[in-house]
């Protein structure tokens, strides 16, 4: 939605809503020792099955997200964003996460003290300040899960079962990046000599790591939010 008051003053609104599912199954097998190679995957039995295997994972996210710009005389540019984002990948007491930005711009070039000068063609001052999150690990990361394992049974007998193969982490939540960012732009002798400096700081923190654990807890991995850069 954009609207005016008076004549300087600009402004536009976003609001938003976003719902992403996505499903997938897959089969997988493998075959081995082929006694002739001439007819290659048309007649799989001509080869020794050796492993065989299939699976399935669905995962969403559901997310709402505004946006406010403001200009005031093409001079003073403001912008403000604000998301939230529920993952179904992490632990059920840390699926939302919420990620706020904002932005200025100050274009300096437009001023009328600049006018009176002829080395500057045009100046820009920028600055901003975000939050984003990430969530790109495997589906079910955050519940307990067993793995398919072999006992020894009767007669020396080899017994196909379940073990368990990671243990939940209910605490599980985005990872999460902190950005900085200043820039100056200057265009000087009538736009023949542009240069553009930026400098920013950036910090991630609960970082999403497939960590070793003790063993005697029943696992040997197990996804954390740990460590910084």
């Amino acid at each position: 939605y954009a609207f005016d008051v008076k004549d300087d003053h600009h402004f536009n609104v976003l609001l938003g809503q976003e719902t992403w599912y996505q499903e997938s199954m897959k089969l997988e097998n493998e075959y081995r020792e082929f006694t002739t190679g001439n007819f290659g995957l048309n007649d799989v039995s001509m080869g020794t099955p050796y492993e065989w295997k299939s699976s399935k994972s669905r995962e969403g996210m559901v997310s709402v997200f505004g946006r406010v710009n403001y200009n005031y005389g093409d001079r003073y540019l403001v912008t403000g964003t604000i998301r939230g984002d529920g993952s179904s990948k992490f632990g059920k007491n840390n699926k939302y996460g919420y990620f706020p930005s904002a932005a200025f711009a100050w274009s300096i070039g437009k001023e009328e003290f600049m006018k009176q000068q002829k080395i500057f063609s045009d100046m820009k001052l920028r600055l901003s300040y975000g939050v984003t999150g990430n969530d790109r690990i495997p589906a079910y990361q955050s519940l307990s899960r067993t793995d398919k394992t072999y006992y020894s049974g009767d007669n020396n007998s080899v017994q196909l079962g379940l073990s368990p193969s990671e243990i939940s982490n209910p605490d599980l939540k985005w990872e999460t990046t902190y950005q900085l960012n200043g820039g100056l732009d200057i265009s000087m002798f009538r736009n023949r000599l542009s240069i553009e400096a930026d400098v920013y700081y950036k910090k991630t923190k609960d970082m999403l790591l497939h960590a070793d654990v003790p063993s005697q807890i029943g696992s040997y991995r197990q996804w954390q939010n740990i460590g910084q850069v």
